[in-house]
C-alpha cells in the first residue's frame, strides 16, 4: 500500500529532525539481517541525510547528516 509507505516516510523525516525543505532522493525497501528496512536518502542544499526505518515498525534505526562534500 503506497499510502502507509508515504506516511512511513513521512514520519520517519518529521521524527528525524530532517528540514521539511529536504527533498527525498533515494527510497529502497530492503531486507537488513532479516527484517526489512526503508533506506533513504534525503537532500537539503548542501546537507544529505541518510536513515534506515524499520517498516515494521516505523522505528528510525539508523540516522547519518553529512555534508553532499565530505
Amino acid at each position: 500500500d503506497h499510502d502507509a509507505i508515504y506516511k512511513v516516510i513521512d514520519e520517519a523525516i518529521a521524527k528525524a529532525k530532517a528540514p521539511s525543505t529536504a527533498t527525498v532522493v533515494k527510497c529502497e525497501l530492503d531486507k537488513d539481517d532479516g527484517r526489512w528496512v526503508y533506506e533513504l536518502e534525503l537532500r537539503d542544499g548542501r546537507t544529505e541525510y541518510e536513515c534506515d526505518i524499520n517498516a515494521a515498525t516505523g522505528v528510525i534505526t539508523d540516522w547519518d547528516v553529512d555534508s553532499i562534500y565530505d
